[in-house]
């Protein structure tokens, strides 16, 4: 049989997503064909994209078709050979790039989103923004092109966009169950304090909802265990984003601050804290506000790492 997932058909591109799945399978690598990041982002449907013939399937896998729609509340699923394709559902649409094996990447990532959106509501209480527009690239260095930043940053929150490097290469570095969710969450801090929130914060709760612990802590390696930075040195690290060092280094400390205050207080209160910044309280008003104790001594005892957490 030969099968053809590069065109749009009157069938669900779910359809095709099985057969690939079939043939592919979820983890194998990604980054086919030519670099379409530009073309991926809010592109008109073709209508004049030809159709292929229906595709025989078995009950079994059309109930599975069925379940994946159900439960990830898709709404738009279409998918074009020169293009790619995309998901989407009330709250965000996904695009991703041609081939057989990356539209089984799309729905991986569709479903690590809609993951991460259901922990945010319970954090926080309702969700950060109306629609956000995810791009996963084709290539890394499509990737490069397009945001601007090297491969240990993995994805680029860019207002209610964020790209993402190739999903195929997160998952072949074992770190697409914690890359995907964390674009969400520092999207959604930063949509919900109205972008008040500082980068140790936005980055440090961003690593602590996505469980980059571990991740986080391996990586410290490569650096002794000289790893202490100050506060401006961590949030101007974490917002250039262009020294791998400094940025895993900030990134850690930047976890270890929001690590010790959840455990010495709770991590509503750093939910609060991001609220009160969108409901229009600067930084300082807002951690004093929750804290009753000044910014300055909050971050005092956030940096106290010396302390057991």
């Amino acid at each position: 049989m030969n099968i053809k997932c590069g065109v749009k058909t009157n069938r669900s591109s779910l359809t095709k997503l099985v057969v690939c799945f079939l043939f592919a399978g979820i983890l194998a690598a990604c980054g086919q064909g030519d670099d379409h990041d530009r073309a991926l982002k809010k592109v008109a449907a073709d209508e004049h994209d030809h159709e292929s013939p229906p595709l025989a399937l078995n009950e079994q896998i059309l109930d599975s078709l069925r379940a994946m729609k159900e439960r990830f509340n898709v709404t738009r699923e279409e998918y074009w050979d020169n293009r790619g394709g995309v998901l989407a559902n009330d709250f965000f649409e996904l695009w991703y790039p041609p081939g057989k094996v990356t539209v089984t990447h799309g729905m991986f990532a569709f479903g690590k989103l809609v993951d991460a959106q259901k922990k945010f509501r319970r954090i926080f209480g309702g969700d950060p923004g109306d629609h956000l527009v995810v791009i996963c690239s084709a290539t890394m260095e499509g990737y490069t092109e397009q945001t601007g930043l090297e491969w240990f940053v993995y994805a680029k929150v860019d207002g209610d966009e964020v790209h993402y490097q190739p999903v195929g290469v997160l998952v072949q570095r074992k770190l697409a169950d914690c890359a995907v969710p964390r674009g969400y969450f520092e999207w959604g801090i930063l949509r919900l304090s109205k972008h008040r929130s500082p980068q140790w914060l936005t980055q440090g709760f961003s690593s602590q909802l996505s469980d980059e612990e571990k991740i986080l802590e391996d990586q410290q390696r490569e650096f002794s265990d000289d790893v202490k930075m100050t506060l401006d040195e961590i949030n101007l690290a974490l917002e250039e984003k262009n020294d791998k060092r400094a940025y895993r280094v900030a990134l850690y400390n930047a976890y270890r601050m929001v690590r010790r205050l959840t455990a010495h207080y709770d991590r509503d209160k750093i939910a609060d804290v991001v609220r009160l910044m969108g409901n229009g309280d600067s930084v300082a008003v807002a951690f004093e506000k929750t804290f009753d104790r000044s910014y300055q001594e909050v971050i005092s005892d956030a940096m106290d790492f010396k302390v057991n957490q």
